[in-house]
C-alpha cells in the first residue's frame, strides 16, 4: 500500500537578512530553532541629539522681527538600528500651534524677547509636513497674530532619512516697539510649558522615553531619559 508523504519546509529571514531553511527530507537543517531578542531601553548615552540652524520662511524680513532658530534631531545612535515611530505627550494641539510646548517671555527689555520649543511628530515625517509650493517641510513658529501680527515657518526635517528621526524647532525672536501681546492662541501667560515627554520605538518593537524640560529653554533645548 502506498502512504503519501507530506513534506514540509520553513524559510527564515533574520534581521540580518540571513536565510535559513529546514526541510524533513534531510537536504537543509531538521530543524530551525528561534531566539528572541532581549528587550532593549536606551538610555541618553545611546541616542544622538544634535542641532543645527534653520532658516525660516520670513526670516529675511527683520523690519518688524528678527529670529534664531535652530533644529534638534533625536535618533538612535546605531549602525544596524534605528527608530521607526515616535510619540509625544503635553504640547499644545490648536491650529497653528501644533507641537508647541515651551514659552519664555522674559520681563527685560519689554517683553520683546521669545523664546520658544517646537516637537513636530507628525508621521510620515517625510511629508506631513511637506509644502510643494515651497519644496520644503515646514513647521509653523512664533504665531502671534493678535497685536503683533506676526507668524512663521521654520523649515524642518531637512536630513536624510526622516523617518528615522523625530525633529524639534528651538526659536529667539526679537520683536520692536512695546513687545510680544498677549493673549494670543492658547498663550495668556508670559511663562507657559510643558515637560514633554517622548516615546521612540527601534525596528524590533523596543520603547524607550525620553523628556525635554520646557521650563529650561532659554539656553536651548535638552533631552533627558529621566523624567527632570
Amino acid at each position: 500500500m502506498y502512504v503519501p508523504v507530506n513534506w514540509i519546509g520553513v524559510l527564515v529571514r533574520t534581521d540580518t537578512n540571513d536565510s535559513v531553511t529546514s526541510s524533513l527530507n534531510g537536504t537543509f537543517h531538521d530543524k530551525v530553532t528561534l531566539t528572541p531578542r532581549s528587550a532593549v531601553v536606551y538610555r541618553r548615552g545611546d541616542v544622538t541629539w544634535e542641532y543645527a540652524r534653520t532658516t525660516t520662511k520670513y526670516g529675511g524680513n527683520t523690519q518688524y522681527v528678527t529670529t534664531d532658530a535652530w533644529n534638534y534631531y533625536l535618533s538612535l545612535d546605531s549602525r544596524d538600528n534605528h527608530f521607526v515611530t515616535f510619540k509625544v505627550w503635553n504640547c499644545f494641539s490648536q491650529s497653528g500651534y501644533q507641537g508647541f510646548f515651551s514659552s519664555h517671555i522674559p520681563s527685560d527689555n519689554h517683553r520683546k524677547n521669545f523664546y520658544g520649543g517646537y516637537v513636530w511628530n507628525q508621521e510620515p515625517h517625510d511629508s506631513a509636513y511637506y509644502v510643494p509650493s515651497d519644496g520644503h517641510s515646514l513647521g509653523e513658529v512664533v504665531n502671534f497674530p493678535d497685536g503683533n501680527k506676526w507668524w512663521d515657518y521654520a523649515r524642518i526635517y531637512d536630513r536624510s532619512y526622516p523617518e528615522r528621526y523625530l525633529c524639534f524647532t528651538w526659536v529667539h525672536s526679537t520683536t520692536g516697539g512695546d513687545g510680544w501681546h498677549l493673549p494670543n492662541g492658547p498663550l495668556t501667560n508670559w511663562g507657559e510649558w510643558y515637560t514633554l515627554e517622548i516615546a521612540a520605538y527601534d525596528r524590533y518593537g523596543n520603547r524607550s522615553e525620553f523628556w525635554i524640560d520646557g521650563s529650561d529653554i532659554i539656553g536651548g533645548l535638552n533631552l533627558y531619559d529621566t523624567r527632570p
